[in-house]
């Protein structure tokens, strides 16, 4: 009998086009983490035909700023019309300012799963819609993102994953410090583990702020994913690294189920997604306004 519920697990699995495109996404990568982190480290973060993929710095003077972070779009449709939605609303008219406070949105960042088969057109569709916003935009890599070997459509379009940025000038009041992970297979590898303990031990105590951004989660509650962090002592390492060359807050995506907690004085934020509605849709704005570290969720009204 159990044999037998087993088969027409499997035969009900393997019927589903969606679920072998995710079963190969989960078992078969272009590369691992540490070969990802290599070649990204040999990228600039720059568009090669010239267009408009930023530089690893934002520039503004004010000590009192914003900008935007979600999760997990996974486009099913080449007009991304969930991601167009938040994008007109909070983001891309030049006289929206929202709160009324005159802040407007410095840049925008996406934690990952921008494809949902990591197909080129998928990538494609996005870097326009995004590009068409006229604000810098920032993303890294998730794990739909490597399905149908799309890692090498993601790099073609896309390109860096592992970066960093900055907010202002190093030293000043409201200065930031932002650190992008690939963490699409749910684990950093030992290569980009090193080159982010390294990074955290020079830049700590320079910045008012440090914010990590990645796709994948080390808390879920309840989990209703089995691809989060899976390697424990890797969570014991970065939560001590973050603790110790304090970092503020810990940005991921991934589960579709907004949870947050603190621990060791950091702050662990998991956006839920904005294309699947296993829990409500969700961007957060955070705000910066000087030595003052805040964010707020967005919720995203079903349409």
């Amino acid at each position: 009998m159990k044999k037998s519920l087993v088969l027409i697990v499997i035969i009900l699995l393997l019927s589903s086009c969606e679920m072998l495109s995710m079963l190969s996404g989960f078992i078969y990568t272009y590369s691992d983490p540490d070969q990802r982190f290599e070649e990204s480290m040999t990228m600039a973060y720059d568009d090669p035909d010239g267009m408009s993929l930023l530089g690893t710095a934002v520039d503004t003077t004010a000590a009192k700023y914003q900008f935007l972070v979600f999760s997990d779009i996974q486009g099913q449709t080449t007009d991304l019309l969930q991601l167009k939605e938040v994008l007109d609303e909070y983001r891309d008219s030049p006289t929206n300012d929202i709160n009324n406070d005159g802040l407007f949105d410095l840049f925008l960042f996406d934690l990952g799963d921008s494809s949902e088969h990591g197909y080129l057109e998928e990538y494609t569709t996005y870097k326009n819609m995004m590009d068409a916003t006229g604000v810098p935009w920032f993303q890294t890599l998730g794990n739909h993102d490597l399905y149908n070997d799309g890692w090498k459509q993601y790099r073609q379009v896309l390109g860096k994953t592992v970066f960093t940025f900055e907010v202002g000038t190093k030293g000043e009041t409201g200065s930031m410090f932002l650190i992008s992970l690939d963490t699409a297979n749910s684990s950093l590898g030992m290569l980009q583990m090193d080159w982010l303990e390294e990074t955290l031990k020079r830049e700590s105590g320079l910045w008012d702020h440090i914010i990590v951004l990645t796709h994948s989660q080390f808390f879920a509650d309840p989990i209703l994913t089995v691809v989060q962090f899976t390697d424990t002592e890797e969570i014991y390492k970065l939560t001590y690294l973050f603790k110790t060359y304090g970092v503020d807050i810990f940005f991921a995506g991934h589960t579709h189920v907004w949870n947050y907690r603190t621990l060791n004085d950091v702050e662990y934020v998991t956006i839920p997604p904005l294309e699947k509605a296993f829990s409500e849709d969700a961007i957060v704005r955070v705000t910066v306004d000087g030595s003052n570290l805040s964010w707020e969720k967005i919720i995203i009204p079903d349409n």
